[in-house]
């Protein structure tokens, strides 16, 4: 699991690792506007997030 800090001080852990979560960043990164959606850890919901808004992907320890 990740966690994701955004530059509205909000966090969200997330079910995939840094390493995927950030990958999928650099997946979108090349359209307009570009969201990435993650499945948020232990529930069964999407989080949609515009990537330039994230400051941090840490993985949970």
């Amino acid at each position: 699991m990740a966690i994701i800090r955004t530059s509205d001080k909000r966090k969200f852990e997330v079910e995939v690792s840094a390493r995927k979560a950030d990958e999928e960043i650099v997946r979108v990164g090349g359209r307009a506007i570009p969201i990435v959606d993650l499945k948020l850890a232990g529930e069964d919901t999407m989080v949609f997030l515009n990537a330039h808004h994230i400051v941090s992907i840490e993985d949970d320890d």
